[in-house]
């Protein structure tokens, strides 16, 4: 009989640190619609180690795409959700950000379904970190599947 190990990260305690603190975040947004930029700036510190000037760049043009979109839409995600998808973007780098955007991608599809047929009015806000905490979740286990061995 085998036991599959599972590879959490390179930096368990780090990945696991970013989970608490997107935890903490979706409680008070979903208590209040409010994400603490002492939070966010957290996670974005979490992500200095390693960090390349591609990374930063990443991260930025992730910022300014999503204000930008924000700005020129009718629907709008919130100034605070917008950054801290922009420290997860620095956090996950570049090559795992694309995994991130999958379970995320659907999870917004999944509560845009959910606003139309529940018929929410336009106007009032939805916490969207609690989407972003699952999707995260989803990428930290779908990132480092399990390995066999013993």
């Amino acid at each position: 009989m085998t036991i599959a190990i599972v590879k959490l990260l390179d930096r368990p305690a780090t990945g696991l640190l970013v989970l608490v603190l997107l935890s903490a975040l979706s409680w008070i947004d979903l208590r209040s619609c409010y994400v603490p930029p002492a939070i966010v700036l957290t996670i974005g510190l979490l992500a200095l180690p390693g960090i390349t000037l591609q990374d930063t760049l990443f991260s930025l043009g992730v910022y300014i795409l999503l204000m930008v979109l924000s700005a020129l839409t009718s629907w709008s995600i919130g100034g605070g959700d917008i950054k801290l998808l922009a420290a997860l973007a620095l956090y996950l780098r570049p090559d795992q950000f694309a995994y991130f955007l999958l379970p995320l991608g659907a999870g917004c599809l999944g509560v845009i379904l959910w606003a139309f047929f529940q018929k929410i009015p336009k106007d009032r806000q939805i916490p969207f970190v609690p989407f972003i905490c699952a999707a995260f979740t989803l990428w930290l286990f779908w990132r480092f599947p399990a390995a066999p061995g013993g």
